[in-house]
């Protein structure tokens, strides 16, 4: 990307795999040409399984929801990356669908920037390795989710489907209204929030129910 504000470059520095990167590091891949922007609108398709780039994608700005089969897997805001399915190897379609959910612009990083910036660049190599292992872990608890008892089910439901309308905390005004509302007894709704809590995802506080990882519920 030839031109490029000091705006982006101190936005880029804060995310998880440039955020260890001397300044200097972070302006020659931010000027090399196979890294660039472009801007979606509401609706539009960013990757699909047959039509995608072998690149790194960094939301600058708006929102992207990712659809897997149809099932809504994640949204991701300013300052989060996606693609690294679709870096490396042969396949030829993609894992998910990603349509932009806002006006948004995204930067993105070709598979051969990447390789050589791991190549070259072990503070990129670290924050890249990173960022793989918070994905491995967003997919391990999205599939325990998935293939959790009915009651967990019912639960991780409902908690997603409140996340728009929080603000990190779910109001409950009676845990025996949630537990009927659910259609399971209090002791199963006492019990599965017990196991999301072991599992670091939520925490009871006050009169509610907080989301100690709201992503996981998006």
């Amino acid at each position: 990307m030839e031109h490029f504000s000091e705006s982006l470059l101190k936005r880029v520095r804060k995310t998880g795999i440039f955020e260890t990167m001397t300044r200097q590091e972070t302006i020659r891949v931010l000027s090399d040409p196979r890294a660039y922007l472009v801007g979606f609108h509401p609706e539009e398709t960013v990757f699909e399984p047959e039509n995608f780039m072998h690149c790194l994608g960094y939301v600058v700005s708006g929102r992207i929801g990712i659809r897997m089969s149809g099932y809504p897997m994640r949204t991701l805001t300013q300052g989060s990356c996606f693609g690294a399915a679709a870096l490396f190897g042969n396949e030829g379609r993609y894992v998910t669908e990603i349509r932009a959910q806002s006006e948004t612009r995204i930067l993105f990083f070709e598979n051969t920037l990447v390789e050589e910036c791991v190549r070259t660049i072990p503070s990129f190599a670290e924050g890249y390795i990173r960022f793989l292992s918070e994905r491995i872990r967003f997919l391990n608890r999205k599939i325990r989710l998935l293939s959790g008892h009915d009651s967990l089910n019912a639960l991780t439901i409902y908690l997603s489907e409140q996340v728009p309308d929080c603000d990190g905390v779910i109001p409950v005004k009676s845990y025996t209204q949630l537990a009927r509302t659910l259609n399971m007894s209090r002791s199963s709704l006492y019990r599965v929030m017990e196991e999301l809590e072991k599992d670091g995802m939520i925490r009871k506080q006050g009169k509610g129910i907080l989301l100690t990882d709201p992503e996981a519920f998006l």
